[in-house]
């Protein structure tokens, strides 16, 4: 339908990626359709047809016959050629009108599909397929949602922390990416939910989807573990369509921190109403929880109810690498009260799952790359450093901008993928790149080297995105990439990663276990055996999780 987009095609893929692009690939020709191509695995379809700069340049090139085809399935009348053009190429249709645009491309609207059917393995995904047997004497019973050793444990340390019968109980869960946080929560919440009458529980996160991952969890477990219809209120997202609840109800609310800091600025009798009827909070990511934002809506929900308890999630529970005041805050906050996993036998917690194949052994490869650019400024960004927060995005998103366009970096980033495909033969590799502007010119450059990949961001439709992620997702031998800045660092759930590039700069041992962690799903986790692990060596990083994991135990355990 879309004739050449020659004059067009730095507009559609973006200035500065352009410049990059063509910097990087000396400007060599390429034809039209492969521009499309190009311009399809970094944009969506449905992306570039919801842009307001981007669709008219693409009708404008519509054919004659096309355009007028989409002019009547739009209901638009026009006088003449020129007004045709003029209408169809509007930058201010409303959504339904491009909703009929996107079906005249053949896009179409992705069906709701029930991700849980009934003979889907919890733990691995696989379909079950259970042949009738004969009754027998023995059985070896295995259970559909079944926890490991060291989940039941942690699981069995919480239970002990929080009914020691004093007020306002809580403690933290700490355990490694990749290690089970999410699921060891939630079966324990479903555990108590099914031994009640009634319980209400709210689950907070920072973003969608840790959300999302919450959720899904949760009705995975209550499927298997529970004894009654609940209620389970999706409160994330700006496509949520159902209203806070304003009384107790029997089940669990799953919301954004955002959400319900715009639920207090509207009605803040709404949270003091809930909160005298809740029986747990919990707190994804609670290494954030003192910011005094979260700690706000956290004691809101709270304060006012004695008997309400506080569970937080965390891979480190601390902030500070240099300075132990708002650690030691962070533990007083859940009264020191911590629940770590513990092996017996002298073993690292790393070294342990590692071991039992719950996390891959993870091949480092260094990118040594001494940037010039970080050279320039990094007395500057040491000394910003040196505040230690780990928390914050320790980078500036001029500097990032600025490590995102560096050819000579970017050369290297790409023989390192060029490696992991074509030597390593690696099928599921995700790429952590510095800022937005980068995460695009590495997955034009990926596709300009024939290597299928894509960029999700926070534009991405949700359609489009669940399309992705459910292809990156399906185990075959097609090589699939998918290029992201600070969207899939936190509840990106993709066991069959078995290769990622961190190109993304940090000081932050936070960000940076978070990011080895989607990466290092083991075999028993229904991940790979190894995973192979590139990072750029742009500044002292940390290496892995065996500095994170344990970081902070002078911080609890000193009484």
């Amino acid at each position: 339908m879309i004739h050449s987009i020659e004059s067009e095609w730095p507009q559609l893929i973006g200035e500065s990626e352009y410049d990059s692009f063509k910097k990087m690939t000396l400007g060599s020709g390429l034809k039209t359709q492969e521009k499309i191509n190009i311009l399809l695995n970094i944009y969506t379809p449905r992306q570039l047809l919801y842009d307001k700069t981007r669709r008219p340049i693409l009708l404008s090139k519509l054919k004659l016959n096309d355009a007028e085809e989409l002019a009547a399935a739009l209901n638009i009348k026009y006088k003449n050629v020129s007004d045709l053009f003029s209408k169809i190429t509007s930058s201010s249709l409303p959504s339904h009108k491009v909703e009929i645009i996107c079906s005249f491309f053949g896009i179409e609207p992705l069906p709701i599909e029930d991700n849980f059917v009934e003979y889907d393995c919890p733990v691995c995904g696989n379909h079950v397929i259970k042949e009738k047997e004969k009754l027998q004497s023995l059985l070896n019973v295995v259970p559909l949602y079944s926890m490991h050793p060291y989940q039941i444990d942690v699981e069995r340390k919480v239970d002990e922390l929080l009914s020691s019968g004093e007020r306002s109980p809580r403690c933290l869960i700490n355990m490694p990416t990749g290690s089970g946080k999410t699921r060891t929560a939630m079966d324990y919440v479903c555990s108590k939910m099914a031994n009640s009458r009634s319980m209400t529980v709210v689950w907070l996160a920072h973003n969608y989807e840790l959300c999302e991952q919450a959720s899904n969890e949760f009705q995975r477990a209550w499927k298997y573990k529970g004894n009654r219809p609940v209620s389970i209120i999706n409160y994330f997202g700006n496509d949520a369509d159902v209203n806070f609840p304003k009384s107790g109800f029997d089940g669990i609310l799953i919301s954004t921190l955002g959400k319900i800091r715009s639920v207090m600025k509207s009605d803040r009798t709404a949270l003091s109403i809930l909160a005298g009827k809740l029986s747990y909070v919990v707190f994804d990511e609670a290494h954030q929880i003192i910011a005094p934002s979260y700690k706000l809506i956290v004691d809101s929900l709270i304060d006012m109810n004695d008997s309400c308890a506080l569970i937080g999630l965390t891979a480190t529970p601390g902030r500070k690498w240099n300075e132990m005041d708002e650690d030691i805050r962070l533990a007083r906050y859940f009264k020191n009260h911590i629940a770590p996993i513990v092996i017996p036998d002298g073993r690292s917690v790393t070294q342990y799952l590692t071991d039992e194949g719950y996390l891959s052994k993870s091949i480092p490869h260094l990118i040594d790359y001494s940037s010039p650019i970080i050279a320039q400024e990094s007395k500057e960004m040491m000394k910003k450093m040196s505040n230690g927060n780990l928390d914050y995005i320790d980078i500036e998103p001029n500097l990032a901008y600025r490590i995102g366009q560096d050819s000579t970096r970017n050369l290297k980033i790409v023989e390192e993928m060029r490696f992991f495909v074509e030597e390593l033969r690696l099928k599921r590799i995700i790429v952590f790149a510095a800022d937005l502007h980068h995460s695009r010119v590495l997955a034009a450059l990926f596709n300009y080297n024939g290597w299928n990949a894509f960029c999700l961001d926070s534009k991405t439709d949700m359609n489009s995105r669940h399309k992705i992620v459910d292809d990156f997702k399906e185990r075959n031998d097609k090589l699939m990439v998918i290029c992201n800045y600070d969207l899939l660092t936190t509840g990106f759930d993709v066991p069959i990663i078995d290769g990622g590039i961190i190109a993304r700069p940090t000081m932050s041992l936070v960000l940076y276990s978070q990011m080895v962690g989607r990466i290092i799903r083991g075999p028993r986790a229904g991940g790979t055996e190894y995973a192979h692990i590139a990072t750029v060596k742009d500044v002292a990083l940390w290496r892995g999780f065996e500095d994170s994991y344990g970081y902070w135990n002078d911080v609890w355990y000193d009484e």
